[in-house]
């Protein structure tokens, strides 16, 4: 027999490498940077996630579990063998490239090692494997040390996706790679009661890692849990976020702030260049919207590197819940949340709940103080399948547990958001399709028509839609979001989509009219080109409103309410998503304070109303729309397009309107910023420069009643624009620019888009430019009419619309430009404040607005309120400001006083019936004599000075400097509101319907004012003469100085009530030409003290003394009229004895007869003074001069004709000894024609057209005129922007109060003012002189009234100095 040896015998005792239910392998530390990214990328893409941990396999198959014991003690002896001194350089692993390994129906992802990196690693497989034996076919396999990321479809754009993440890894790690020194090698087996691979043995690497202990427990860590947030310290460069860790923080100083949720649409998971293509519109719809919090949803890692990379990006949103520089987003499509302020908890970091595989919410957090809000951003399952349904069910549940479960501290009170894409199908349209093609079950379709509703629903009971709490289902409330539709429809159905988009529109045929469930669609294929192209062929393409914002019911109920939201929108670019972005502004209360102020009253409603019938809210939403109250889309889009156009063209050439006559973007609320030609958010700060002298930036704000979305059909559009340049320049420049974009579109053939200046207004609050938009529409059915029929049928599609639009001006400083955006923000006490009190005035137009909708609770049922009461008061007579009577900005601040005075846990329940009840209680009620109205939440900081003989009602504004904007009123109009105001009291009471209360349609209340009173004073005026233009002054004129009247019959005739209708009427019997005025304003009259009305029980003599005391309040009161009949006829630039006439008596009631109407006529709106005409004029009254219904909330749209606030309240004789001329001489017709009105000049001058001469008549000392100079500004604003003068050469004189006449470089003058107004650095009547440095000649001198830069004063040349 042959001897056997030893080492037969020993290889004959080796185990085999066979089994599948062990392995020796590697395992990648928990202390490693990229254990998490790796683990949560496993998770999601390797199906073995659960069942491996992150490893290097060694061996495996690896030997049978019977032989481990043995197996381990050989390899522990082995491997103390060849690291048994310590001097041996550990075993280094790296991972340094990633790869795809393709099979038959698979493919796998992994990260390897390059050969350096891998020499190590084989090295050591090597020696193991001479310990056992192994199959052939395992021995001819190559081994490649690595570690599986995941597998997927062989699919090029799903492997290429993987990989990519699996390189970005790599990448991060750097040129080492993901480098660790494993300190052991580990024993997997999988388990008796699960198949996962549990650690059973752990082989040290030699003596130096023997003391260390295991940290097995943390090698299955999965990707929820903590993350660190991010924060920008470096602005300006990629990779500038990096990890936050905030130590000790204080809670944050805000009570409203914005959060907006945008899904951005991911193609595929690689990035295409037609992807990479939409970034910079995705950037610019970003950063369109103002959020403090931004969520977004379907990021990818591509775009989050180009995203977080770009400045603005980074100054606006410095801290991030990703950063790509610190791993990589464990999806293709991901979310990831900005923000403004710190986000996380004390420890700086964010949570990630898990929802499902891909599926998953993002959870941050705000300090706010006492209330901290959480906010979680998720994507749910799409689809409108049974079991899509059935997941977003379970997700939303699923979160809404995590919130339950929260630990909150004691001290401290939760506010729960939840902000993302539900994916939730709300078009019922799509939803019965679905049902009726038996896609979905008759569960399921139950389920989705009430998601809004009560019931079961899918969205849990906890949570509140912010979209539903600002706006109405049933759409009637949603008009005003329809423009946004509007302006974003795509030319292929977008003309055709703007006429069916209407709520209640006739042709709900049409596949494109909105349905319900599809107002304020955030996915709508007829308004988005990606969307339509997102939709699957043969599906139902409706729009929906898949993005939501949640809040917790239980923060804006009225146990709590913690917190209001104050509105929602959508904004967003074509081209850049399939979706459109989502906003909502929410307001948070703190216990202690709210906001600026506290409240000073409480007013409560001691039973609730039960509003039934026609007196529910919805049914004054419909009584309101069939009132003309509630604007249309038209109405929106017209004011958009306005608004737009004046923009194009005060901001450049208007040659690209020319070009694309289409509508503008959509109107926001916040402010469009015009820097050069470019509107792009994206684009550097460039300013219009008008020459090569310092350069000109504009800010043109829209306010008042548009601002606030108050208006109405009939409302015009209120602007103000902000700029650094004088306002006579200004002024020069808007008109320029005006003209040279109507001439243009005249010689292309176009009347759409012309702004006509309708006049120009100089009052003491400064200009004011009254302007009309032209716009035209023309439907895309409308086909080119063949015969006379077809043509009218379409006459009213194809008509041209009109708008008016008032434009202001305000010249501040450039440090108010740069925080334009932050002014209503900010304390009042702010030295950013320290401007002229005319300046102040104009920019509290805009920051009364914005102050008001920060803090006015419950603004839906606020908007809906404001509507009926101007309703009631139009009808009822007392809507009209320069009467005497309310305005908008009256009701705004009266409304808005009850609001807030509510309390805070009836304020966001109660109805409008409700809110109406407590409006009409509260001010009649109300002590107007001592009591002011003001602000709740402002009054501790700022009061209305009252002067009680003058102002028997005080409506106060807000911010600094205050004013009274009821400083028309009188004793007599302040009466007839609180009669008013009683009557609609009583109504409720006895719960009249909504046009029982209001007045009705028929006239009512114009029939009931006639028949109230036996005598009137009627103010007979008639115009015959050419220019409708002078027609409209004299108009103005009467109307305006109606309020003197009333005033001097209360001071001189107390014993009378008198009450003004503001509106012209007419004889119905006499004729009535179109071009001619005919008509007469009526004033009721009756005697309030019972002393003078006689009685059977009066004895002889007491009665001849009542009659006496009759004759002589008579005379007195005749007295009256003949003075106030000769006061307005001896205002000759408005009363012409030629073409007009005026007249003031006293008629019965049955001397005016039955035939009496009110005069609805607009005859002289028709002809205005077009631009650059020679018969556009200049007027000397305010604003609100020729308008009743104003809605400007600017404070001095109420001023008087003249500008002068107090005028109003004095007599008769001090309003005509203000109106006397200074009488002066003139040299020649052109100066006499620089400073008197062009009546005037005629009047003077006559055009013999015989010998082709103006005659110059003598001038009366009536007309003349003293010759006005130009102010210093005027000169020092010529010199500075004309470039044929150079300021270098120009020498100022100004007066010091200590040292006398003092001089100094005009450019050292001009340098010290560049960022402030001429009041802040010197007064400009301290200016003395100005010469010119290279001839000494003086070119303006204020005593001796030299000016010749203009050619005003008293002489046009000067001596040497």
């Amino acid at each position: 027999m042959a001897s056997i040896s030893v080492q037969d015998l020993e290889l004959r005792s080796k185990a085999a490498l066979s089994s599948y239910q062990t392995a020796l392998a590697i395992l990648l530390p928990p202390s490693s940077t990229y254990h998490r990214d790796i683990s949560t990328l496993r998770s999601l893409y390797d199906r073995n996630s659960e069942i491996w941990p992150p490893h290097l396999n060694i061996l495996y198959p690896f030997v049978p579990p019977a032989s481990l014991p043995t197996a381990v003690d050989a390899i522990q002896k082995y491997l103390a063998d060849r690291f048994h001194s310590e001097a041996v350089t550990p075993l280094s692993v790296k991972l340094d490239t990633a790869g795809i390994w393709k099979h038959k129906d698979h493919a796998t992802i992994y990260l390897g090692s390059s050969l350096p990196g891998k020499l190590e690693v084989l090295g050591l497989r090597e020696g193991l494997l001479n310990l056992f034996s192994s199959p052939a076919k395992d021995e001819a396999r190559e081994y490649t040390p690595h570690l599986t990321i995941g597998q997927t479809a062989v699919n090029e754009d799903v492997m290429m996706g993987l990989l990519g993440k699996a390189q970005k890894l790599i990448a991060n790690a750097g040129s080492d790679g993901i480098q660790w020194n494993p300190s052991r090698l580990v024993v997997l087996q999988k388990g008796d009661t699960n198949s996962r691979m549990q650690i059973v043995s752990e082989i040290i690497l030699g003596r130096q890692y023997a003391c260390e202990s295991p940290d097995s427990e943390h090698y299955l860590t999965q990707k929820s849990g903590s993350h660190y947030a991010y924060v920008c310290l470096a602005a300006g460069r990629q990779g500038a976020y990096v990890p936050y860790t905030p130590g000790k923080r204080n809670p944050l100083d805000v009570q409203t702030l914005t959060l907006a949720t945008y899904n951005i649409f991911a193609e595929s998971a690689i990035p295409t260049a037609i992807a990479k293509s939409r970034y910079p519109l995705l950037l610019s719809a970003i950063l369109s919207t103002t959020a403090s919090v931004l969520t977004l949803q379907e990021v990818t890692d591509d775009f989050l590197v180009y995203l977080l990379s770009q400045s603005e990006i980074q100054r606006r949103f410095p801290y991030s819940t990703h950063s790509p520089s610190h791993g990589i987003l464990p999806s293709w499509r991901n979310c990831v949340t900005l923000a403004s302020y710190p986000l996380g908890n004390e420890d700086g970091t964010w949570e990630f709940v898990e929802l499902g595989r891909h599926k998953g919410a993002v959870v941050v957090e705000l300090n706010l103080g006492e209330k901290r809000l959480v906010i979680a951003n998720v994507h749910l399952t799409c689809g409108t399948s049974d079991g899509s349904s059935a997941a977003r069910v379970t997700q939303l549940r699923i979160l809404s547990s995590y919130f339950l479960n929260r630990k909150v501290a004691k001290d401290s009170t939760e506010i729960w958001v939840i902000c993302g894409d539900f994916n939730i199908p709300t078009s019922h349209s799509t939803i019965k399709t679905a049902y009726t093609s038996q896609e979905i079950s008759q569960e399921t379709y139950k389920l989705l028509l009430n998601t809004d509703g009560d019931g079961k629903r899918v969205i849990p009971d906890m949570w509140k839609d912010t979209y539903t709490l600002t706006h109405s289902l049933n759409g009637i409330a949603d008009i005003a979001d329809l423009k946004f539709d509007i302006s974003n429809a795509h030319d292929s159905v977008g003309g055709e989509f703007s006429l069916l988009c209407q709520p209640g529109a006739t042709s709900i045929q049409s596949d494109l009219a909105l349905g319900p469930g599809e107002f304020g669609a955030t996915f709508n294929p007829f308004t988005n080109r990606l969307g339509a192209e997102s939709v699957k062929c043969g599906a139902n393409p409706r729009p929906q409103r898949y993005d939501r914002i949640l809040v917790s019911r239980s923060a804006v109920g009225a146990e709590q309410n913690w917190m209001e939201v104050k509105n929602t929108g959508r904004f967003g670019l074509e081209g850049g998503s399939d979706h459109w972005g989502l906003n909502a502004e929410i307001r948070v209360r703190n216990s202690t304070t709210d906001m600026k102020g506290t409240r000073k009253t409480c007013l409560k409603l001691e039973s609730r109303l039960q509003a039934k019938g026609d007196m529910t809210d919805e049914a004054l939403e419909k009584y309101l729309s069939d009132s003309g109250m509630i604007p249309s889309w038209k109405d929106y889009s017209i004011r958009d397009e306005a608004k737009g156009v004046l923009t194009m063209i005060l901001a450049s050439g208007s040659e690209k309107h020319h070009e694309r006559q289409a509508m503008p973007p959509v109107h926001n609320v916040e402010p469009t910023r015009m820097n050069g030609e470019s509107t792009d958010p994206l684009s550097q700060p460039q300013r219009l420069a008008l020459t090569e002298k310092p350069q000109v930036n504009i800010i043109i704000q829209v306010v008042g009643s548009y601002f606030m979305n108050l208006f109405t059909p009939n409302s015009d559009v209120d602007i103000l624009c902000a700029s650094n340049i004088s306002a006579r320049v200004f002024w020069v420049l808007a008109k320029q620019k005006i003209r040279r974009h109507n001439r243009m579109l005249t010689e292309a053939g176009g009347r759409a888009g012309r702004i006509r200046i309708l006049r120009i207004v100089e009052a003491q609050s400064g200009t004011m430019m009254e302007l009309e938009y032209i716009g035209g529409f023309v439907s895309s059915k409308v086909q080119k009419p063949e015969d006379k029929e077809t043509a009218d049928i379409h006459k009213d599609e194809c008509a041209n619309y009109r708008v008016r639009i008032d434009l202001q001006y305000c010249q501040v400083p450039e440090r108010v430009l740069a925080s334009w955006n932050q002014l209503p923000y900010l304390s009042p006490s702010d030295p950013i404040f320290s401007l002229p009190a005319t300046a102040l005035k104009k920019l509290n137009a805009y920051r009364d607005s914005a102050f008001l909708l920060q803090t006015i609770p419950n603004l839906k049922l606020f908007r809906l309120t404001y509507r009926l009461l101007r309703l009631w008061a139009t009808r009822r007579g007392i809507f009209s400001a320069r009467f005497g009577y309310l305005g908008g900005i009256h009701l705004v601040f009266l409304l808005s006083h009850v609001f807030k005075s509510i309390a805070a846990d009836q304020a966001m329940n109660l109805t409008a019936c409700e809110v109406l009840k407590v409006f009409f209680e509260h001010y009649a009620t109300f002590k107007y004599e001592e009591n002011t109205i003001d602000d709740p939440d402002f009054s501790p900081f700022s009061k209305c000075r009252r002067t009680a003989s003058r102002e028997p009602l005080v409506i106060s504004t807000i911010h600094s400097p205050t004013i009274n904007v009821a400083n028309t009123a009188s004793q007599h109009s302040l009466q007839t509101l609180r009669d008013q105001i009683l009557l609609a009291n009583q109504k409720l009471d006895k719960e009249c319907s909504w046009d029982e209360v209001t007045g009705g349609t028929n006239g009512g209340a114009e029939r009931q004012f006639l028949n109230a009173f036996a005598n009137f004073v009627k103010i007979d005026v008639r115009y015959w003469g050419r220019k409708t233009a002078r027609g409209r002054s004299l108009i103005g004129w009467i109307e305006s100085r109606c309020v003197h009247l009333l005033v001097e019959l209360n001071a001189k005739v107390p014993n009378m009530y008198a009450r003004i209708w503001p509106g012209r009427f007419i004889h119905v019997d006499e004729p009535h030409a179109n071009e001619e005025l005919n008509a007469f304003y009526l004033i009721g009259l009756v005697i309030t003290s019972s002393s003078l009305r006689s009685s059977p029980d009066q004895g002889l003599e007491e009665a001849q003394a009542v009659n006496e005391q009759k004759k002589r309040i008579y005379n007195k009161f005749m007295d009256i009229l003949r003075s106030f009949e000769e006061y307005l006829r001896e205002e000759e630039k408005k009363y012409e004895v030629t073409e007009s006439y005026i007249s003031v008596t006293r008629v019965s009631r049955r001397s005016l007869g039955e035939g009496v109407r009110i005069d609805s006529q607009t005859w002289w709106d028709e002809d205005y003074a077009e631009v650059g005409a020679n018969t556009e004029c200049r007027y000397s009254y305010d604003p609100n001069g020729s308008e009743d219904d104003k809605d400007s909330l600017d404070e001095d749209d109420s001023a008087s004709d003249s500008g002068d606030v107090e005028e109003r309240s004095r007599s008769l004789e001090e309003a005509r000894a203000m109106d006397d001329f200074v009488n002066t001489d003139h040299k020649n017709p052109q100066e006499l024609l620089k400073s008197t009105s062009r009546s005037q000049y005629k009047r003077e001058h006559r055009h013999n057209h015989a010998t082709d001469e103006i005659v110059t008549l003598k001038p009366t000392q009536e007309y003349i005129k003293k010759a006005k100079l130009r102010p210093a500004h005027d000169i020092i604003n010529r010199i500075k922007w004309d470039s044929d003068m150079d300021t270098h050469d120009y020498i100022i004189g100004y007066e010091d109060r200590f040292l006398g006449i003092l001089q100094m470089n005009l450019e050292k003058w001009v340098g010290h003012r560049r960022d402030e107004t001429d009041e802040e650095w010197m007064p400009m009547h301290r200016v003395v002189w100005i010469t010119r440095a290279s001839d000494s000649k003086v070119v303006w001198h204020r005593e001796k009234r030299i000016d010749i830069i203009f050619g005003s004063g008293d002489r046009g040349e000067s001596g040497n100095t």
